[in-house]
C-alpha cells in the first residue's frame, strides 16, 4: 500500500491503537514528507522478527529496510494481533 502511495489504505489497515496515537491526516502528511525527501518508495526488505505474547495479546517486531529512489531508511515495526490479522501497532526509525 505504501509503495503504491495508497497512504489512506495503509492507515486504515493499522491497529486501532495506532490510529488513536496518530490521526489519518498526520500519518498521510508524514508519509508524503518522507517521500518528498527521499523520492518514491520502491521496495521494502524484511529483516529479522520476534513474536511475543503477554496479557495484552500477541506482538511481533520486524526489522525493515525501506528503499526509496534516493536512499534507504531502517525501521522497526511493531505489529499487534487483532482478531486473525497482524496490524501495525507502532514503528520507529532507527
Amino acid at each position: 500500500m505504501l509503495i503504491a502511495k495508497d497512504h489512506e489504505s495503509a492507515y486504515n489497515a493499522a491497529s486501532p491503537d495506532f490510529q488513536i496515537a496518530i490521526g489519518k491526516q498526520d500519518f498521510i502528511e508524514q508519509q508524503k514528507a518522507l517521500c518528498g525527501k527521499l523520492g518514491s518508495l520502491k521496495q521494502m526488505k524484511r529483516g529479522g522478527s520476534q513474536t511475543t505474547f503477554d496479557s495484552k495479546g500477541g506482538f511481533t517486531t520486524v526489522d525493515t529496510t525501506l528503499i526509496f529512489e534516493t536512499g534507504k531508511r531502517e525501521f522497526t515495526f511493531t505489529l499487534k494481533k487483532v482478531g486473525d490479522r497482524w496490524r501495525v501497532y507502532g514503528y520507529k526509525e532507527e
